[in-house]
């Protein structure tokens, strides 16, 4: 009998469409926490994710989030963690910066085998506060190692 297969296909596509997500404005600029959060349960973005501005305490909406069909932007927020975004493990470019709080970068040790395999194509840090300044720093502070400065 075909019919619980036709019904698991249909519903598995069904939750598909509905783990993907786009802003309704289409902007793709997040500048406020209220926003933020009605991504909530969004496991694929559709577009560039620019996410700035004070009013962004947290990062946890995004906490489900598997990958974005674009670049990401995380800058000028009052983020301390980016942990909730350790499950990302697809994107063109990643960009953390001038996010003065911002001190807990381990999620992107995760990301190291994505930009690896060439399903993420950059990482950038910059501005942010001790242990998230750069991506060698933020990986050395999370494996507790020293980086290693190529000249």
């Amino acid at each position: 009998n075909l019919t619980p297969l036709a019904f698991a296909l249909v519903f598995s596509a069904i939750q598909f469409v509905n783990a993907q997500c786009v802003l309704p404005d289409e902007s793709n600029f997040i500048t406020s926490q209220e926003t933020l959060n009605s991504l909530e349960g969004c496991e694929v973005f559709q577009g560039d994710l620019n996410i700035t501005g004070s009013d962004i305490s947290n990062l946890d909406a995004l906490s489900s989030l598997v990958s974005i069909e674009g670049n990401l932007s995380v800058y000028e927020t009052a983020i301390n963690s980016i942990d909730p975004l350790d499950g990302l493990m697809n994107a063109d470019e990643i960009s953390i910066y001038n996010n003065e709080d911002l001190s807990a970068c381990c999620a992107s040790v995760d990301w190291q085998t994505a930009l690896d395999l060439g399903a993420i194509s950059s990482i950038k840090f910059g501005s942010n506060s001790t242990n998230c300044n750069s991506y060698s720093e933020a990986q050395a502070a999370c494996l507790e190692t020293v980086p290693v400065v190529l000249t």
